[in-house]
């Protein structure tokens, strides 16, 4: 296994599928009746603004195809935002059928909480530099926060 230098890591994008984000969605347009059971994503594990904001759209309308989903896109003033049409048939194409949307799900949400945690060891590495609150003072807060982020995946507080 290769060693990585603390540049390189920290150089480095944070983990992320968008391949898996848009199989999740296109599912959702495939499968409306998926939805309940992608629960445990939020709009906030999609690494894609684009993909978070389809999320989002998908999850809050009544009924799903390809044109309604375009129509709410446009109404909402978010097609162009997201891509346009071109993303939209991308996000339509990217699988076959919905069977497997919780575990492309699965996906997504385990590299938001690997983006999260990385989120907030950055922020650890901050405060241990800063030298503003004791070692223990900055590991009680960053158990508080690996503990929200695995009970709720809430978005980047930091220990601050």
């Amino acid at each position: 296994m290769k060693k990585h230098t603390t540049s390189e890591i920290l150089d480095s994008l944070p983990p992320s599928d968008t391949e898996a984000e848009r199989c999740v969605l296109c599912s959702i347009i495939l499968a409306p009746e998926v939805r309940p059971q992608l629960g445990f994503l939020k709009a906030g594990d999609f690494y894609s603004a684009a993909n978070a904001t389809l999320f989002e759209v998908l999850m809050g309308m009544e009924a799903i195809d390809g044109v309604l989903l375009v129509a709410t896109l446009r109404a909402s003033g978010k097609l162009d935002a997201i891509g346009g049409l071109a993303y939209v048939a991308e996000v339509i194409g990217s699988v076959a059928v919905a069977a497997h949307a919780v575990y492309y799900g699965r996906i997504v949400r385990e590299l938001a909480l690997k983006r999260r945690m990385i989120y907030l060891n950055c922020d650890v590495l901050k405060a241990l530099y800063s030298g503003r609150w004791s070692a223990a003072k900055i590991a009680e807060k960053q158990r508080r926060r690996l503990n929200e982020i695995f009970s709720d995946g809430d978005d980047r507080k930091g220990i601050h």
